[in-house]
């Protein structure tokens, strides 16, 4: 999974994909890294099966603002 950017660093979001989708989880950090992660299995969606199997699909550097207001706009 992914390495802290500083000492101070920390998780600020974390998110699965809809339960329609493929199983994804974006997490975004402190300093505004958003990676997506995607872990290809077969069962239900959300539903970790190994945790050595998670692929790094997209990894972008964000205003961590900017990733609070998109994220803001997501339903629990």
């Amino acid at each position: 999974m992914p390495s802290a950017d500083s000492p101070r660093d920390s998780v600020q979001f974390m998110e699965w994909s809809p339960a329609c989708c493929p199983r994804a989880l974006l997490i975004a950090n402190f300093h505004g890294r958003v990676t997506i992660w995607t872990q290809p299995s077969q069962g239900p969606a959300n539903l970790v099966v190994d945790t050595g199997c998670w692929l790094r699909e997209h990894e972008w550097q964000q205003d961590i603002a900017v990733v609070t207001k998109w994220l803001s706009g997501v339903s629990m």
